[in-house]
């Protein structure tokens, strides 16, 4: 196992604006871009997972809390393309064959930066 797979200390709340916030305004700021109502619904699931983490870690999400937030990235987009490929096994549907493609790539773009950055 790489050390990228292993797991990191918990977070460490400090003064930074939570990272969700950034993250919910731009979801809100695309709606202009494209009207997708789809922005709309993403903005309010990201308010909700800030809710669930600050529930569940005792702090809110922010960039200075002593995470990698790369290795985490990481970690989450291995889970997401295996997550997808099930689903394309269990429907064959066409679309989910597609997102596990991207969500594959994305892992794979996400390793490669940590190879870039690290060395390793």
């Amino acid at each position: 196992m790489t050390d990228y797979l292993k797991p990191q200390p918990a977070p460490a709340p400090s003064a930074a604006t939570p990272t969700w916030e950034y993250v919910v305004q731009d979801c809100q700021d695309m709606v202009h871009v494209d009207g997708s109502s789809v922005w709309h619904l993403l903005a309010e699931d990201g308010a909700s997972r800030d809710a669930f983490g600050a529930a569940k870690y005792g702090t809110r999400h922010q960039h200075d809390n002593g995470r990698d937030h790369a290795v985490d990235a990481y970690q989450e987009a291995m889970d997401g393309a295996m997550y997808w490929r099930a689903e394309h096994l269990r429907t064959r549907r066409a679309s989910a064959l597609v997102i596990y493609r991207q969500a594959l790539q994305l892992a794979h773009d996400i390793r490669a930066y940590l190879l870039e950055r690290d060395g390793r």
